[in-house]
């Protein structure tokens, strides 16, 4: 991805069942971080570095 400077910008993560997607939810809404489901996916943006996550 172009960018003015060598920086993190997304970040996957592998789970084993959908069951760690709810609970990974459920913490990321205890840090007040926005969380979407796409398909089997969960996503939520890192707010200090702003990379997103998946």
């Amino acid at each position: 991805m172009p960018a003015p400077a060598r920086r993190l910008v997304e970040i996957r993560v592998g789970v084993d069942d959908p069951d760690d997607l709810d609970a990974a939810a459920a913490s990321l809404h205890k840090l007040e971080l926005p969380v979407s489901r796409e398909g089997g996916a969960l996503l939520t943006r890192e707010p200090v570095a702003g990379f997103r996550a998946a």
